[in-house]
């Protein structure tokens, strides 16, 4: 019977990523500027990992027709999401994807915690 050391799983841990992506999450603040452009705030700005309905993206039967719904994983459980937040992502490819948080939830745990953004209006740009 093979045991798991630390020092394996940290092996592991080194080759897998988990948060390959870069994201931003903004918040409108309600303002425009002299241009007329809307103004945000940076909520959150680092890495994250992107997940659609294949992954643990969220998937539902709305009148006979599946609908899926990505979720986006921030390793920062300290950030407040709310819906309507912006998110822009980038992804290892350099692709780069806009959506807005739909539900968040924070996880707060020492192995595991961070945040999911469930998002909405996916966007390629």
């Amino acid at each position: 019977m093979l045991q798991d050391s630390g020092a394996e799983m940290d092996a592991v841990m080194d080759v897998v990523n988990f948060y390959p992506h870069q994201c931003l999450v903004r918040r409108s603040t309600g303002q425009v500027d002299d241009n007329g452009d809307e103004v945000f705030s940076v909520v959150y700005e680092g890495e994250g990992g992107l997940q659609y309905s294949s992954g643990s993206g969220h998937t539902s039967l709305q009148g006979g027709v599946y609908y899926n719904s990505p979720l986006l994983v921030i390793p920062d459980a300290t950030i407040i999401a709310q819906t309507d937040d912006r998110v822009d992502v980038v992804d290892e490819n350099g692709r780069e994807y806009r959506f807005t948080v739909n539900q968040a939830e924070a996880i707060h745990d020492t192995e595991i915690g961070g945040c999911n953004l469930w998002l909405k209006k996916g966007d390629s740009l």
